[in-house]
């Protein structure tokens, strides 16, 4: 364990078997951000987890940090939990950030507006779940860049109060896939936004490649050029605009705004006797629901229905 000049308070690498902890549930890290606003200088990070196998972190407040807090790099077989986290009002304050496999993050508190509980790439098989963002940026996937792989991840009872958003997966431009992933029991009150899908997200530099994909499975069906796999039938208004530029979806005054679908890329071939789509949906939440939404509304874009 050792802080480093690249900006870590507390940064363990390549090790098996850790555990950081408070034993009486009272231990905190102090991060002094006053100190570096009056000096006018980037503070640092308070803990980071390097090539960690089989470890937790649970007990805990992080405070006053200005920076990112916590953050898991390629860490695996892990259970993190029973955290506080408590900054100002400000941008560059990432609660915790993760990328690796196997790994239960449940019951933290994140108020610091900026991203709570954020998966980035590549990553798989974590759980999140009982999650309050508390004035904070939301939660997150991303950002993505080249050759994403981000697979089965389950959000499950987040709940989200005064924030920038309940949900956000941003990418720009970028490769690779999004897959195998549930979004349940989302919770928001007084939120900016609910769902936000920026597939050219202005804050990350444009990355190489066609976009990224997210699939929302595959399967077979009769006839994809008129019968497209993914269908729904709203009593609400809908009203569409140039699916190059911008779409707006209304629905009993629940509005999804959509931006560039240029890089959208379908995951069935019209045209032929098989196309890959989906042929049961089962939609378990709302978010999942505005997903799902979105990409049937670039697959009717790309055959001209609409």
């Amino acid at each position: 364990m050792r802080s480093t000049a690249g900006g870590n308070m507390i940064f363990i690498e390549h090790t098996p078997d850790v555990e950081f902890y408070s034993s009486t549930s009272k231990g905190a890290v102090l991060g002094y951000l006053y100190v570096f606003h009056a000096a006018g200088t980037y503070r640092p990070r308070i803990l980071r987890l390097y090539e960690i196998v089989n470890f937790s972190v649970h007990n805990i407040a992080l405070v006053n940090v200005g920076a990112f807090y916590f953050v898991m790099d390629t860490c695996s077989n892990g259970e993190v939990y029973n955290i506080i986290i408590r900054d100002s009002n400000e941008g560059g304050l990432d609660g915790i950030d993760v990328w690796g496999t196997n790994i239960w993050i449940h019951d933290i508190e994140v108020t610091n507006k900026d991203e709570c509980v954020t998966v980035k790439s590549p990553a798989s098989y974590i759980l999140i779940e009982s999650i309050y963002c508390n004035c904070s940026g939301g939660c997150a996937i991303g950002s993505l860049g080249v050759d994403t792989d981000t697979h089965n991840i389950e959000y499950s009872h987040i709940y989200t109060q005064e924030s920038n958003q309940v949900l956000m997966i941003k990418s720009n431009a970028g490769s690779g896939s999004v897959y195998s992933y549930s979004l349940n029991n989302f919770m928001g009150h007084s939120n900016a936004y609910t769902l936000d899908i920026d597939g050219h997200w202005s804050s990350q530099t444009t990355a190489a490649g066609d976009g990224v994909t997210f699939d929302l499975g595959h399967g077979t069906c009769s006839n994809g050029a008129t019968r497209p796999p993914p269908s729904f039938n709203f009593c609400a208004h809908l009203e569409h605009h140039a699916m190059t530029s911008r779409s707006r979806v209304s629905t009993s005054g629940l509005r999804l705004v959509v931006k560039c679908f240029t890089s959208a890329r379908m995951l069935m071939e019209v045209g032929r006797a098989r196309a890959r789509g989906l042929t049961t949906l089962r939609m378990q939440s709302l978010l999942t629901l505005l997903l799902l939404l979105r990409k049937s509304l670039s697959y009717l874009s790309a055959l001209k229905v609409i």
